[in-house]
């Protein structure tokens, strides 16, 4: 049966809900480390690169960002500023040029020595978000900054090919220093196992570079962060248009040592204008596993996990999909835009598991007014969420049932226009975000937890999914 749940929403900037909501979700914390990606389609262009600092409490917060600078006369200089942010407001702090990272290109290594350009930011008191944000005028993208308390030691992260002179690069980010990190995988198809220090002898960065598709697993002996770059980003059939794209991939635990590997709950939810999706897994002795994927037509197709790069194009599966395993933990990227009609351009970020999704309060910016919003939540975030934004209005969040897992799940999408949201609920919700700025495409989850497994809710009907045929993904 469909059928659509209309919920009006009143908009008030500080209302009382707000300061009493919690504040749960773990992409929210006190200490961040990030950099700005290297990007080898700027040439002469000068980028528009920012931090967007988000306070979803109730108090003003007094924020410290540690960055280095390189001055006039190619020096380095180590700045450290302090910004107040509002209560339940955001600030937007650019940077110049001189703060992207850079690294020594060589397309016929795979490990590269790249500037030290980590930028430090600190809210001592209470918990922030941060959305880092890169931009020229035909290529970008923003991404959600993990936080240091998601770090772990493992991470399972896929890219897809950028065009002919595009390229990748992955950066480890250690927390503290001495440390070694063991990545193996796959790089075009091609194994790869090397071990290595982040931090070279000389003080710069080690950073791994490919001009191909790659899925790797990344461990190391203390906790670190990854954030995975592809310049040129292929936006277009012809391979003509390119774009940038760049996200933190979460920790994926090993299957094995968190729960019954033969019992796995593992769900994702893909929507709204993905091209395609990459899967992978952290687990290497699980590669023989499966994965399903549904369609809005309840029917489904089981992919074997045979290989570490697994691309499934998601045009055979309409707007939306579900994407599950019952032995292994997955991580699910998405690779979204190319030609759609509104959205024309590329962009990678993850998509979330159920396990992921918040409850609570959270914040989030729209970066422009070209943007599409979308919400997904069980059946208690229907009833119990609400928005906010500074312009006194109403909206209406017309929600509607997803067909796949048997109809718990429902969704809402709106545009919005740009600047600073709230959204509480009592539910579990997930919202993305996409949209053009200038000529360059983004898109972002607004906030996520840490990936573990959990069963769906409870069913409330008796529908079930058609399951098709059994493939490897990549042939899908």
């Amino acid at each position: 049966m469909q059928y659509e749940i209309i919920l009006f929403l009143a908009i008030i900037a500080y209302d009382r809900s707000y300061v009493q909501a919690s504040i749960n979700a773990a992409t929210f914390g006190h200490h961040f480390i990030v950099l700005f990606p290297n990007n080898n389609q700027n040439g002469s262009e000068k980028p528009m690169i920012s931090v967007t600092l988000m306070n979803p409490n109730s108090k003003e917060v007094s924020i410290e960002m540690k960055y280095a600078e390189s001055t006039d006369n190619h020096s380095i200089d180590i700045r450290i500023i302090t910004v107040i942010v509002q209560a339940m407001n955001f600030m937007e702090v650019h940077f110049n040029q001189s703060s992207i990272n850079n690294c020594k290109n060589d397309s016929f290594v795979r490990l590269v020595e790249c500037s030290d350009s980590r930028i430090y930011i600190t809210s001592s008191q209470l918990p922030i978000s941060v959305l880092l944000n890169w931009y020229l005028i035909n290529a970008g993208d923003s991404f959600i900054v993990l936080p240091s308390s998601m770090a772990t030691n493992k991470y399972a992260f896929a890219a897809p090919a950028p065009a002919d002179d595009g390229m990748t690069t992955v950066y480890f980010l250690p927390l503290s220093d001495g440390m070694t990190i063991n990545v193996v995988g796959e790089i075009d198809e091609v194994p790869f196992n090397r071990s290595f220090s982040p931090k070279h002898t000389n003080g710069n960065l080690l950073a791994l570079q490919a001009t191909t598709h790659l899925a790797l697993v990344a461990s190391a002996t203390s906790p670190f962060t990854v954030i995975v770059a592809v310049a040129k980003l292929i936006a277009s059939s012809d391979e003509t248009r390119t774009d940038f794209g760049a996200y933190m991939p979460t920790p994926l635990l090993d299957s094995e040592t968190i729960f019954d590997p033969y019992n796995v709950n593992d769900y994702h939810i893909s929507m709204l204008y993905t091209e395609k999706f990459l899967v992978t897994s952290g687990d290497d002795s699980l590669y023989d596993s499966q994965f399903t994927v549904f369609n809005e037509m309840e029917s489904s197709r089981i992919c074997s996990l045979t290989d570490h790069y697994n691309e499934v194009k998601l045009e055979e599966y309409s707007l939306n999909a579900g994407i599950n395993s019952s032995s292994i933990m997955l991580q699910v990227l998405r690779y979204g835009g190319t030609e759609n009609e509104l959205i024309k351009g590329s962009f990678l970020d993850l998509i979330v598991a159920w396990s992921q999704f918040v409850t609570g309060l959270t914040t989030f910016v729209v970066p422009t007014d070209e943007n599409i919003v979308a919400i997904i939540g069980d059946t208690k975030a229907t009833s119990s969420t609400m928005a906010g934004h500074k312009i006194p209005t109403e909206i209406i969040w017309n929600w509607a049932p997803m067909t796949f897992y048997s109809q718990i799940f429902y969704y809402s999408t709106m545009s919005l226009p740009k600047g600073f949201y709230v959204i509480t609920s009592d539910g579990s919700y997930s919202i993305f975000v996409i949209g053009k700025k200038n000529d360059a495409t983004y898109g972002f989850v607004t906030a996520y937890n840490m990936q573990t497994s959990k069963a769906l809710p409870e069913v409330k009907t008796t529908v079930q999914p058609i399951t098709t045929t059994e493939m490897p993904c990549k042939d899908v």
